[in-house]
């Protein structure tokens, strides 16, 4: 029961006897949190004596006075209830009556000069007790959030009304005031203020704000006061005056009380109505019993959700309610209705409300089956049932059967099931009131198809439920295979190679690669978990091989689960991990030497040095030593350099080279003397203890004689006096995999050419192939383009290249256009190696 209608009830219930000069009632406690608060209110009737009738409540009013034109409204916080009350149910006490907080910052003006104010008046419906005090408020203001004050107000009851003007607000018993029981008048409040009412009590105060004016009715007897208040200062001729109604009852009741009932049989409500003034009953008034909730109920052998029922000569109103056969709490909600008196009334008025419940006390019994939406021809499959009791006394002999789909081969269950025919049968005994028992059936699939896999629970008593769940068998076609290292250190690039394929006879539409992955490593793409890949449609015998790096930033075990879906459903994951250390950092060095290898006295050439941190760790005071002999000259140089004093020989210090950094110094030599060989030395010391050096064979030719003599064949290599040793190597290595389809960012192969032969090769020519899914884009290096054949880049024949001579430099630059692993292969060939050396790089693509 709520707050209001306990209220009304204790009100009503010590209501006073009319042989009393006054009487004295338990104070309203307003914030609803208790039903009376501390000390009391005294309540004056209109009457003295025993058996006395009030006196009229009408009187004729005389002529209006004069209002000062109106302001225009204001929006404002009421301070009594609601219009409305009549069909939500409270009824007013005479407690403390309810103000609105204070208006802060709102401009007042006087009544002269102001029109357009808008008039109301709070409460515009209520009903409260006989005996009892409703408080209203007149207000008057205007849109713009100012309030008239000092502005005149008339209230008057109109005839036929019951009850009388009690209290008037502001009164000084001159020009405002009580001017009989039926007529007042007053004016608005330019402050805000509080009227104690005469009381030492503070909590029946009556708050006022400005621009509001108020009075008190009161009734001993039943009826209708209908108190119309005016104000010349008001928008509009119709707008001058509001009504507001007041009716009163003399009425209490009593609810049914929570009952705890036997759910095979119906149970009865009962409210009684009676007068409080005299204990009489009350005949003919209406009872709606609701159904709001809980157990499944209903009124009537119908079991209707609601039903209206008028009192008896007894003042009795009952009903009966049905259960549906389980245990469990059925919610009631009650409404007590008086049924209109007077054409001008409602024809049903809301006196009060109320709720109690019904306990059916009784077994009760759930079944809840969970399994796979889906699974493979061949697979297992996992079904979890939940037999429960959510009723109020124990279940007894319970048994739980199923009969087995035929795509469906049962091999397990806990607890052990019994046979009997086709049906499985597990014997779950009593299970007790809130209680459960739970079913784990282990079962293979056995052909394609679309199943549905239903138990049944069953009780002594004739309880009875069951539960499904429907599982689609599919062939799978669905293949998924990751491979990939085991164990990495930190800042490494963990790479996992990944193949997808449609192993069926049906393409699989719409396939999706999801990854997610633990902290400690990130995706080398910059990707972030969980990550979805969509791969398009897979026609049947379609492969696709997809790469999947990772670079590792803390020590540990890191996980990643890649999971592959398609659009009917088939599903594969796979679950890999590193176990990441720490790495120990390890310098490392590394150079390399470019530029023209022939040269004729009074040519210059330019040198390229290159030096790479090829470690993990800075490097520092780096000492760079170019020696190139006393056949050449210094033209210029890169900043920095020192010129040995001996000469043949330029030095540059760096003082620190990060890791995987490079740099480059450059020369200008000039060639001063015919020389051949001419040995270029490049090398590297470091603070660090590592060093590298790379050496560049060059020769220098005389310029051409004036007389038309054929010069002497120039110089060459001394071929060795015992066998040839020794091969043509080629090396490929790419930097920026994995790459991202259509990029703009290239992938880089760089490439590199060794002799490692004692002798001298001759025609040495480096071809790159480019597989289907890359597109070249640039090349770059010592040796010249010479033409693109399809996919294969051929660079133009070295003349020669010396026993032992490193040629490095090679630069070719590709984008991807699809997915997938890659191989491109390097290819050289020579005299000595016509039948090629081969050296082949893997590269993955992977989308953006």
């Amino acid at each position: 029961m709520n707050v209001p209608t306990r209220i009304l009830i204790v009100l009503l219930a010590l209501a006073p006897v009319w042989c009393a000069g006054c009487y004295t009632f338990p104070r309203i406690d307003p914030t609803g949190q208790h039903i009376f608060a501390p000390g009391s209110t005294v309540i004056t009737p209109p009457t003295l004596g025993c058996g006395l009738f009030p006196r009229p409540a009408f009187v004729t009013p005389p002529d209006p006075l004069v209002c000062a034109p109106a302001m225009p409204p204001q929006a404002f916080a009421p301070n009594c209830p609601p219009p409305g009350m009549i069909t939500q149910g409270p009824i007013m006490s005479q407690g403390p009556p309810l103000t609105a907080g204070p208006v802060i910052g709102q401009p007042i003006f006087p009544a002269s000069g102001n029109q357009g104010a808008a008039l109301t008046v709070t409460p515009e419906q209520v009903v409260a007790p006989i005996g009892g005090e409703v408080v209203m408020v007149a207000t008057l203001g205007r849109g713009d959030g100012s309030v008239l004050g000092k502005a005149p107000v008339q209230w008057s009851l109109q005839q036929g009304s019951v009850g009388s003007i009690q209290t008037v607000g502001g009164a000084d018993g001159t020009t405002t005031g009580k001017v009989s029981e039926s007529q007042a008048v007053g004016a608005t409040a330019m402050a805000s203020s509080n009227d104690d009412r005469g009381t030492p009590n503070s909590e029946d105060d009556v708050q006022l704000q400005p621009g509001q004016h108020w009075i008190s009715l009161r009734s001993e007897v039943e009826g209708a006061s209908r108190a119309t208040v005016s104000a010349a200062g008001a928008t509009g001729w119709d707008g001058q005056s509001k009504t507001a109604v007041v009716y009163w009852i003399d009425a209490q009741w009593s609810l049914p009380s929570p009952a705890i009932a036997n759910p095979g049989q119906p149970h009865t409500l009962t409210t009684v109505l009676s007068r409080p003034t005299t204990g009489a009953p009350i005949a003919g008034w209406l009872v709606r019993y609701e159904i709001t909730g809980g157990s499944a109920a209903g009124f009537g052998p119908g079991r209707q959700g609601g039903a209206e029922i008028a009192s008896d000569e007894n003042g009795e109103a009952s009903v009966q309610i049905f259960p549906s056969g389980q245990g469990g709490r059925t919610q009631v909600r009650i409404l007590i209705l008086r049924p209109g008196v007077n054409a001008d009334e409602p024809s049903r008025l809301l006196i009060g409300e109320g709720a109690t419940s019904v306990t059916w006390s009784a077994p009760g019994l759930d079944v809840q089956m969970t399994g796979p939406s889906q699974a493979g021809v061949g697979a297992s499959a996992r079904y979890v049932v939940e037999v429960s009791n959510p009723g109020s006394t124990t279940a007894r002999k319970v048994v739980l059967t199923d009969i087995l789909p035929p795509e469906l081969t049962l091999l397990d269950s806990t607890p052990a099931h019994q046979v009997f025919g086709e049906e499985n049968r597990w014997e779950l005994g009593d299970i007790s009131a809130g209680d459960s028992r739970t079913v784990e059936i282990q079962c293979r699939t056995q052909r394609r198809g679309d199943l549905n896999y239903c138990v049944k629970a069953r009780s002594e008593g004739g309880l009875e439920r069951e539960s499904c769940v429907s599982t689609r068998i599919f062939a799978p076609s669905l293949g998924l295979d990751m491979t990939g290292p085991e164990t990495a250190t930190v800042g490494q690039q963990v790479q996992y190679r990944i193949t997808i394929s449609n192993t069926g006879t049906d393409t699989l539409r719409n396939v999706l690669m999801n990854d997610v992955f633990t902290p400690g490593w990130i995706h080398a793409q910059g990707e972030t978990s969980p990550m979805a890949v969509p791969l398009g449609d897979l026609a049947p015998g379609d492969v696709k091989r997809i790469g999947l790096t990772f670079v590792v930033q803390q020590p540990g075990k890191h996980c990643h689960t890649l999971e592959v879906i398609a659009g009917d459903g088939q599903k594969e994951t796979r679950q890999a991990c590193v176990v990441a250390s720490q790495a120990v950092l390890k310098p490392s060095v590394k150079v390399e030497i470019t530029g023209p290898q022939t040269m004729k006295t009074g040519e210059s050439g330019v040198y390229r040095l290159q030096i790479n941190n090829t470690g993990d760790t800075a490097l520092t005071n780096l000492q760079v030593t170019h020696e190139y002999g006393l056949a050449l000259t210094p033209v210029q140089a890169t900043n920095g350099h020192r010129q040995s004093p001996q000469g043949g020989a330029l030095n540059w210090t760096l003082p620190q080279l990060p890791a995987g950094g490079s740099t480059f110094f450059e020369a200008e030599l000039k060639a001063t003397r015919a020389q051949d060989p001419v040995l270029h030395r490049l090398s590297v010391t470091t603070d660090q203890q590592v060093q590298d050096a790379a050496s560049l064979t060059a020769r220098i030719t005389a310029p051409p004689a004036p007389a038309p003599v054929t010069p002497a064949p120039a110089p060459t290599q001394p071929e060795p006096l015992g066998p040839v040793s020794g091969e043509l190597k080629v090396t490929i290595a790419d930097f920026g995999d994995p790459v991202k389809v259509n990029a703009k960012k290239a992938i880089i192969y760089h490439l590199e050419l060794f002799n490692d032969r004692n002798v001298t090769d001759r025609e040495v020519q480096l071809a790159i192939e480019l597989p289907p899914g890359l597109k070249f884009e640039e090349l770059g290096g010592p040796a010249r383009f010479q033409r693109l054949d399809g996919n294969t880049i051929l660079l133009a024949p070295i003349r020669e290249m010396r026993a032992q001579e490193r040629m490095t430099g090679f630069r070719v630059e590709a984008t991807a256009t699809e997915i997938g692993q890659f191989t491109v292969k390097a290819t050289v060939r020579s005299q000595r190696s016509p039948q090629g050396v081969v050296a082949e790089q893997e590269t993955t693509a992977v989308a953006q």
